[in-house]
């Protein structure tokens, strides 16, 4: 019976109680800065990366992820493994974080919250895309459907930051927010659809088994995360870090600072001289990135995944 009732009517449910949790909880999103994180592969990630930017800053934050939940200095597991939880539960997470001042809210985003409204309501004060790539079409049943949800997040935002390598990066820039961030790594400049966009470039990049170096504007970085799907991660956190004001020398301490993410490319250290990583890839564009590191790193290849 469950099947039966249209996507659209359950849509009007999810909205029906996303309205009554703003009022109910006061709209809390009005007293913190919200940083929306949406994107096909690399969302969790780069959450983790911007909430370390943000504190190595000095400033007092709570992140919403599928795998973490952290307000001020109590972190604790998502067992829900949702990305994105109910109405009521956002809406009382965020009122919880403002209760104890934190300034920055980082919440990873889905399409499906987005295209269902439980994240109505909420005021996003930046919105950050890590790339589109082909998933959930049992859900949107097409791409453009798909890219159409997640482009809502940048609907009404202060600040965009765009992955400029992904496909039609550009549905994501034509919109109003005030600063607008662009991101790569295959330096093509002409990916940059109008003047009003700032570009960050990395340039002499290096991966290894379990880090990667690069630099950005004359300034190192490097980062205990492979691949250079990790680089683009961390490159759209360095796009927010900028847009907040923190310097390139704070992001890449705070960057170099992260020893890995739980699931996320995490190399495990043992003595039995293996490579072993433990990779949630469930999309076709995320298992091909890790087979072509696999492929590409003669280190990887000598031991056990």
């Amino acid at each position: 019976m469950k099947n039966l009732i249209p996507q659209s009517i359950k849509n009007i449910y999810h909205l029906f109680q996303a309205i009554l949790a703003n009022f109910w909880y006061g709209f809390p999103s009005k007293k913190i800065k919200v940083i929306g994180v949406t994107g096909t592969n690399g969302k969790t990630t780069t959450v983790q990366l911007i909430a370390k930017i943000l504190e190595e800053a000095g400033h007092k934050i709570a992140v919403n992820s599928t795998i973490n939940f952290k307000i001020g200095n109590k972190e604790w597991i998502n067992t829900t493994k949702y990305t994105t939880l109910s109405p009521f539960k956002i809406q009382n997470f965020i009122k919880d974080a403002v209760n104890v001042g934190c300034k920055y809210l980082i919440l990873e985003t889905s399409s499906h919250s987005l295209d269902q409204y439980r994240v109505w309501g909420i005021k996003y004060d930046t919105a950050v895309v890590t790339n589109v790539t082909r998933e959930h079409l049992d859900y949107h049943k097409t791409m453009e459907k798909y890219r159409k949800s997640k482009s809502a997040l940048f609907k009404n935002v202060d600040t965009a930051i765009v992955n400029l390598d992904m496909e039609k990066p550009e549905e994501f820039l034509d919109c109003n927010a005030k600063n607008k961030f662009g991101y790569n790594i295959k330096n093509h400049e002409s990916r940059i659809m109008n003047q009003g966009v700032e570009n960050i470039v990395a340039e002499d990049i290096e991966t290894e088994v379990n880090k990667s170096k690069f630099i950005i504007r004359d300034s190192k970085f490097i980062i205990h995360l492979p691949g250079l799907f990790n680089i683009e991660n961390a490159l759209a956190a360095t796009c927010v870090g900028l847009s907040q004001g923190i310097d390139l020398e704070i992001i890449s301490k705070a960057l170099e600072k992260i020893k890995g993410v739980p699931g996320r490319m995490e190399y495990v250290p043992n003595s039995k001289g293996l490579n072993i990583i433990i990779d949630y890839a469930v999309t076709p564009d995320s298992l091909q990135k890790l087979y072509e590191l696999i492929v590409g790193n003669k280190s990887l290849q000598n031991g056990d995944l």
